[in-house]
C-alpha cells in the first residue's frame, strides 16, 4: 500500500484524507434520505433538496476526489503521482 499524498500537486497545499467507504455510505444515505423526505410530503423539499447535494457532494469526494480535498485551492486534487517509498513527484 502506498502513503497517501500530504501536498496538493496543483498549489502545494495542505490535503484533507478521508476513508472513501465512509464517504460513500454518508453520501448515499443522505440521499436516500433526500429521496424519503420527499415521498413523505412535499413541505420537506427544501430539506431534501440540501440533503441531496450533500449527499452528491460526499459521493463525489469518494469517487472523483478519492477521498482527497486540498484545503488551499478548495478542488480535488487531479494528477497525483506517489513515490514507492511515500514521497510526492
Amino acid at each position: 500500500m502506498t502513503a497517501l499524498p500530504t501536498q496538493c500537486p496543483n498549489c502545494g497545499g495542505a490535503l484533507i484524507a478521508r476513508h472513501r467507504d465512509r464517504l460513500l455510505w454518508a453520501g448515499g444515505l443522505f440521499v436516500l434520505i433526500a429521496v424519503a423526505a420527499i415521498l413523505v410530503s412535499l413541505w420537506l423539499l427544501l430539506p431534501a433538496i440540501l440533503c441531496a447535494l450533500i449527499g452528491w457532494y460526499l459521493l463525489t469526494w469518494g469517487t472523483s476526489g478519492r477521498g482527497l480535498w486540498c484545503r488551499t485551492c478548495k478542488r480535488f486534487p487531479t494528477k497525483l503521482h506517489v513515490c514507492r517509498n511515500g514521497t510526492n513527484l
